[in-house]
């Protein structure tokens, strides 16, 4: 959890990238890719909640 007063937005995008580099490392024969981070904080500043969506491509073929 991070405190509502330490919440910014770069903050989010850096946890987003990190994410990101977590899957990439897993599925390293498949694109992937984030969307932008959604949440309260960057919304209506409420700091309650952010959300985070990845896209995995489908396994190529031949692939594992």
């Amino acid at each position: 959890m991070i405190p509502r007063q330490e919440q910014f937005t770069a903050l989010f995008e850096q946890i987003r990238e990190l994410g990101l580099t977590h899957l990439r490392e897993a599925y390293p024969d498949r694109e992937v890719s984030a969307e932008p981070v959604l949440g309260s904080q960057l919304g209506d500043g409420s700091g309650d909640f952010i959300e985070v969506h990845y896209r995995i491509a489908a396994r190529p073929e031949g692939g594992r």
